[in-house]
């Protein structure tokens, strides 16, 4: 009678699934690499592509935010979207109410679209607009990154290209640059913002699985 076989452990040290279902996943090759380290399921995955993405991404993604940008309102009036009178008078009800953004203000006090805001927002950030109400490319990429990393930035994927290892992520109003950078080491590939209006960065929330139950192979 020979030896029992040993099989690796999961990588994730709180694997719930116990030895049986990791040495079954690992017997048929269904385990899931992630830079070189094998996970038993997506949930473990899952929580190793989180603990990463806290160690790689920088501090204080939100405060990254570079001060110099032109500010929305300024933009929008330069334009000739908005006149001076309201753009105070959006300011004044912002101060006034203690919170909102200001492109919120804009639509409620100056009519202004929010295609409009949209837009501005992308020369603020220096950035490409991407329709993305307009097209269904983000459901096959939505596995790429989890769902609890897509929400607190407020981003989706909008689109992948994968002979170029090129990773499309839209933003509704700011762009937090640690978490790209946080994909690119984890995923190796390369990322690029955009922006996209905020009711089609919602609607494609709520239709994004980010679920890790497929990645690239390493």
């Amino acid at each position: 009678m020979g030896l029992p076989k040993i099989f690796p452990k999961c990588e994730n040290p709180y694997c719930p699934h116990g030895h049986k279902v990791w040495a079954n996943a690992f017997r048929k090759d269904e385990s899931i690499r992630f830079r070189g380290r094998r996970h038993c399921s997506p949930e473990c995955l899952e929580r190793a592509f989180a603990e990463e993405l806290l160690r790689e991404r920088l501090p204080a993604g939100r405060s990254h935010r570079k001060s110099h940008r032109v500010p929305l309102g300024l933009l929008l009036l330069s334009n000739g979207t908005i006149a001076d009178s309201k753009l105070k008078e959006a300011l004044a009800a912002q101060r006034e109410a203690g919170k909102g953004r200001i492109g919120e203000w804009l639509r409620q006090v100056a009519g202004v679209t929010e295609r409009q805001v949209t837009a501005a927002l992308g020369m603020q950030w220096s950035c490409p607009v991407f329709p993305l109400e307009n097209h269904r490319a983000f459901l096959d990429c939505a596995h790429l990154v989890p769902l609890p990393i897509l929400e607190p930035s407020r981003m989706v994927t909008a689109h992948f290209l994968p002979n170029a290892r090129l990773l499309y992520m839209a933003f509704a109003d700011w762009v937090d640059y640690g978490t790209l950078y946080a994909i690119e080491q984890m995923l190796s590939c390369r990322t690029e913002p955009c922006l996209a209006t905020e009711s089609a960065l919602q609607q494609a929330l709520r239709r994004s699985p980010g679920r890790c139950e497929d990645m690239w192979p390493h």
